[in-house]
């Protein structure tokens, strides 16, 4: 008996960690051959903790009509601001950059 319960917490602890990092498995062919997603979304919720650093915020973004929960790599981010954004499409993890520094970096290149 005792096996049999070693034996299932064994398969449980498998099936929470496939349920937890399955988008993660599912992106590793995305991130080898360089297939991101990329858009121009409106933030939706807050994240700006410390905006001197860039850090993994956690935001709603709202990108081509859907709200999706990303984890962006960026400077703070707050409710409103536009960013355009290159993300795993599985994962839903990126980076944001906001529009205003878009422009700003184009200005540079000239």
């Amino acid at each position: 008996m005792m096996v049999l319960s070693i034996f299932a917490s064994m398969y449980a602890l498998l099936l929470w960690l496939l349920y937890f990092h399955y988008p993660i498995l599912l992106d590793i062919p995305n991130c080898m051959s360089g297939n991101y997603c990329y858009g121009e979304g409106v933030s939706k919720s807050n994240d700006y903790s410390d905006e001197n650093y860039i850090d993994r915020r956690s935001v709603d973004m709202e990108i081509n009509g859907d709200t999706k929960r990303m984890y962006l790599y960026s400077c703070g981010i707050r409710e409103g601001d536009r960013c355009v954004v290159v993300y795993l499409p599985h994962s839903n993890v990126g980076q944001a950059v906001p529009v205003d520094s878009v422009g700003d970096y184009k200005k540079e290149d000239r």
